[in-house]
């Protein structure tokens, strides 16, 4: 059906016609399109409505004046707001979080001075739930529809659950699990965004790195529960700090931190402020754990005097580092022109070693291990040494820690291990007196690698029978995963090869550490050796040490005897086997068959 509409008028009285009829004029005319035109608006306003709210997406209106001509149902909801409430930007900012109202009032004005796009911002508003939720505004500048003045219009929506969600992605990306404090990956952003707006500002900065020294020694006397809460404090300390909003601090691995602090004193407060956190770190420990002193090694470059990019800083800071850790007498570094120097030197270390590998520059010395009571030769430790084409014989003290960290040690531990498994098989064919050689591990190649199947083969290889071959693990190095290392000490014992435990005493180890450890022989170190003369407390320990472990069924070595006195008094106390310069010092192979 097509329903036409006619509206009449009566426009006036014409009067009456021959037949005295009344006549009447009207005019009608035909409304079906534009009640069409009407309902369809109707209808599609009810969608947009419907379209909105079930998003639960806002509209507002805010005019120049600041007040709020237009605010939906939805955005009353949100707010929390009553619907009879006069609105205006005043009560809008109110709900606004107080650190947001600043970027929500830029967010406004960029708006009304921007024809073409929209302005967005994310802030945090007061909910109806009186908590504060992220929200996002977008505005953007028209005519108001009804006085035709300009206004912002724009919209709002809740973003809270994604937000948070971001926040705990983030969190998981760049926050250390255990500390809370930022990871390396989120320092190193922190770092280059901070020393780029710094070059502009001509801002000075220092990356400082910090170590804590001998940190394995809580974690072996206390736990491992015990030291993850000793990292906990000390990011603590480190964090809240005098420095306070202008320090970022990280934790790098392990027990190595770090801080990024703006220098805007002189760099003696930098000096200061370490030493009061190494204070406050030893003092922590103190009153914590048995007046056990936890102190710090750290380093430091201050960016914008002796370096342009970010990653030097860094990179130099912890070579600082490094050299305050290696020198008993300092708890800080700066980096200066003579570390330049020492940096400079050791990236030719570096080659140098990575080159002595593939010319096959090492060579192994022997140190004979000599029976106490008949005084021959019943083993021999083997002994890396680099044969450098220019400086000579360098000891490993100075290229092992380079190679460790430069990702090459089981290359030369491996080489080591075949050489000296290849030499004792040829002393024996040559009818020599069977000996063991006992050969060390490092803490790299015995955690990071298949030692057990690499000592298997090299056996295999060179023919030599596992009896005739002893791996030496350092106390510190066992003890850093004691689950582990039984295990994969067991299962080289279950090959047939002894193991030897060096340079006990160093560390705070006892034998009800040890008895639980599957090892065959105990090496004390040289300090005890050094004082057993001249010490009657000493000689004592050594005594109660060698006795205990004959007690548990260990072999025990005496290394560095360098005096018959020494000699005589180990003699007395039943030590088993002896080491050091009295008998020989490490020998070329040549040299050590004569003494056989």
């Amino acid at each position: 059906f097509v329903s036409i509409i006619l509206s009449l008028w009566c426009v006036r009285q014409v009067g009456y016609d021959a037949n005295n009829v009344k006549t009447i004029l009207s005019i009608g005319s035909d409304m079906t399109e534009k009640n069409r035109l009407k309902r369809e608006l109707k209808l599609s306003d009810e969608r947009y409505q419907i379209a909105m709210e079930s998003a639960d997406i806002a509209i507002i209106f805010v005019d120049k004046g600041g007040n709020v001509p237009y605010l939906s149902d939805v955005g009353f909801n949100l707010m929390g707001l009553e619907k009879n409430n006069s609105i205006n930007i005043e009560v809008l900012l109110n709900r606004i979080h107080p650190n947001d109202r600043d970027a929500f009032i830029s967010n406004i004005l960029d708006c009304s001075n921007n024809l073409k796009q929209f302005s967005a911002c994310e802030v945090r508003v007061l909910s109806k739930d009186e908590d504060f939720r992220w929200f996002t505004f977008k505005f953007k500048l028209i005519n108001n529809p009804t006085t035709g003045d300009p206004c912002m219009a724009g919209a709002f929506y809740d973003i809270n659950d994604d937000k948070e969600k971001d926040l705990r992605i983030e969190k998981l990306a760049f926050e250390d699990d255990l500390t809370g404090i930022y990871n390396r990956q989120k320092f190193l952003s922190v770092v280059k965004e901070t020393l780029i707006n710094a070059k502009f500002n001509n801002l000075r900065y220092a990356v400082v790195t910090l170590n804590l020294d001998k940190f394995h020694r809580f974690n072996d006397l206390f736990g491992v529960e015990t030291g993850d809460g000793i990292l906990k404090a000390v990011a603590d300390i480190i964090k809240y700090n005098p420095y306070g909003k202008d320090c970022c601090c990280a934790r790098l691995g392990n027990d190595e931190f770090a801080c990024l602090i703006r220098l805007d004193r002189k760099e003696e407060h930098l000096e200061q402020y370490i030493n009061e956190l190494s204070e406050r770190i030893k003092e922590f420990s103190q009153n914590q754990y048995d007046e056990m002193k936890l102190t710090i090694s750290a380093g430091a470059c201050i960016y914008m005097e002796n370096v342009e990019d970010y990653h030097d800083v860094f990179e130099r800071s912890i070579f600082s580092m490094r050299i305050a850790k290696n020198d008993p007498n300092k708890i800080y570094q700066a980096y200066d022109s003579s570390i330049k120097e020492m940096i400079l030197k050791r990236e030719v270390l570096e080659k140098e070693i990575v080159e002595a590998v593939e010319k096959k520059q090492f060579e192994l010395y022997y140190q004979p291990k000599v029976d106490i009571h008949t005084e021959k030769i019943v083993g021999a430790e083997a002994l890396i040494r680099w044969n450098h084409p220019t400086r000579g014989i360098v000891g490993p003290m100075e290229f092992i820690p380079v190679a460790e960290e430069i990702g090459i040690i089981d290359k030369i531990g491996l080489w080591t291990l075949e050489t000296a498994c290849k030499q004792n098989k040829l002393w024996q064919e040559q009818g020599l007196t069977n000996i063991k050689v006992s050969v060390n591990i490092t803490s790299i190649e015995f955690y990071q690698t298949d030692i057990v199947g690499v000592v298997k083969t090299t056996l295999e290889q060179t023919g030599l029978e596992p009896k005739w071959l002893e791996i030496e693990l350092t106390e510190s190095m066992a003890l850093v995963d004691v689950e582990e290392t039984i295990l994969k000490m067991n299962a080289l014992r279950e090959l047939g090869v002894g193991i030897s435990m060096d340079d006990f005493g160093t560390g705070y180890s006892s034998l009800s550490y040890i008895q639980n450890l599957p090892i065959d022989e105990l090496k004390l170190d040289k300090s005890f050796i050094n004082k057993i003369a001249l010490d009657d407390t000493t000689k004592n320990i050594i005594s109660a040490i060698i006795n205990l472990a004959k007690i548990i069924g260990l072999v025990v070595v005496a290394e560095g005897v360098e005096e018959r006195e020494q000699f005589n008094l180990l003699k007395e106390m039943n030590c088993n086997i002896i080491q050091g310069y009295l008998f020989a010092k490490p020998l070329k192979k040549d040299e050590i068959i004569k003494m056989m």
